[in-house]
């Protein structure tokens, strides 16, 4: 079963993981490979000012994902959902609990 699980400072080690598993997204974003510790601190501080909702996404015992929700975004108004991050390892459809069409 897959389910949402709050995610906060605490869980920092769990976050890195999923993130670094994802290296060319990381470039995409921070310009370089693998972010640090600062990096998710920075993305807290971010998520406060911003009013974001941050999840993880766990299936069973483990940890597959993560997800940032923002419900009233300050530019227009609308919910976002500003960051949606799967781990590297359970991408593909393969490892999660469900398969998306796409017909």
């Amino acid at each position: 079963m897959i389910y949402f699980e709050s995610n906060d400072i605490s869980k920092w080690k769990v976050e890195l993981e999923i993130m670094n598993s994802n290296p060319d997204y990381n470039m995409m974003s921070k310009n370089k490979s693998s972010i640090t510790i600062e990096d998710i601190h920075a993305e807290y501080e971010e998520s406060k000012e911003l009013n974001t909702t941050r999840l993880l996404i766990k299936q069973d015992e483990h940890y597959i994902g993560l997800v940032d929700l923002c419900l009233k975004n300050r530019s227009d108004h609308n919910p976002w959902i500003s960051l949606f991050v799967i781990h590297r390892q359970f991408q593909g459809g393969r490892k999660l609990g469900f398969r998306l069409s796409t017909s």
